[in-house]
């Protein structure tokens, strides 16, 4: 019960170990701060003639108390702050939760974040984040410049247009097919429509995935244009014998799991929690018990897991 308790509150608030930890202390002390003095001097002046020298270890005591809350708060503040804030360039459908905070965003926008990702929301250009419930419009402005989306939607072409364009992509693509999974982002930049951003997205992406498992994967690069991805599924291969980097449900983290793009924070907690109330996963069916995962997540997922 007690480690359900810790769970749900880090879960809920976002806190760290430590937080969590100082947080609970505060709950256990702060009803004995307030109710011990009263309950010590009824004591001390029923059953004690010397009332004046019960009365100063009393407030000793209270005073010793008082002490330890304040430096678990100091220790709580330390452990916000160890988090140093830099501002870099970042995607909101790709950043981690660690970097959002990074970012000098708050543990609850960062977790909304997460959650609306998790949902299939997507944020496509830079003022789509003030969807995010208690994003200040101060907070925005802050961030704006280093977020990396359009600032307004592109015009949608026609398909006639599309098709035009995946013809041109087409005819600058290398003549040799290539391994998807050894690539570099020299040879991506070679294709029309690509230039050192996308193909650094492609590679940011097939690192999180730990590899292609299949070409069409590439259409789940945010921000590659159709004719783009075609223009690669025309060249590029996955290697039969290719095995991807995996990840043991038995071993990693919830921290861990969470870097994966098929894995949410609120999914990782769960696998976890499921392990520590179940015992170690027999086989990755047993996945399938958690309600997150339906059976499209779990396909995903599974070529990524091990026991």
């Amino acid at each position: 019960m007690f480690r359900r308790i810790k769970s749900w509150i880090r879960r809920y608030f976002g806190f760290s170990a430590t937080e969590t930890k100082g947080f609970m202390v505060l709950v256990i002390l702060f009803p004995l701060v307030l109710t011990l003095p009263a309950f010590l001097k009824l004591v001390i002046n029923q059953n004690s003639p010397n009332v004046n020298t019960n009365t100063q270890q009393l407030d000793s005591l209270v005073a010793l108390m008082e002490e330890k809350i304040i430096s678990t708060k100091k220790a709580t503040v330390k452990s916000k702050e160890a988090i140093k804030i830099k501002l870099v360039s970042f995607n909101p459908n790709e950043i981690t939760y660690k970097e959002m905070l990074s970012l000098g965003l708050s543990s609850a926008i960062a977790r909304r974040i997460t959650n609306y990702r998790s949902k299939g929301g997507q944020f496509k250009v830079k003022e789509d984040l003030k969807k995010i419930y208690g994003l200040s419009e101060k907070e925005f402005t802050r961030l704006k410049d280093y977020i990396d989306l359009p600032i307004a939607r592109p015009a949608t072409a026609t398909k006639p247009e599309t098709a035009k364009k995946a013809t041109k992509f087409r005819d600058r693509v290398p003549d040799l097919p290539f391994d998807i999974n050894k690539v570099k982002a020299e040879r991506l930049v070679g294709i029309k429509g690509i230039g050192q951003k996308l193909s650094a997205r492609i590679i940011k992406f097939r690192n999180k995935l730990g590899g292609f498992v299949t070409i069409k994967q590439l259409e789940e690069v945010y921000g590659l244009p159709e004719p783009v991805i075609q223009a690669i599924l025309d060249k590029g291969y996955v290697a039969d014998d290719f095995r991807p980097a995996l990840l043991n449900v038995n071993t990693a983290a919830a921290d861990d799991l969470a870097t994966h793009p098929y894995i949410s924070i609120k999914l990782a907690n769960q696998i976890v929690n499921y392990r520590i109330q179940h015992g170690k996963f027999v086989n990755l069916d047993q996945l399938m018990n958690i309600h997150l995962i339906d059976e499209n997540t779990y396909n995903k997922m599974k070529p990524y897991l091990s026991l």
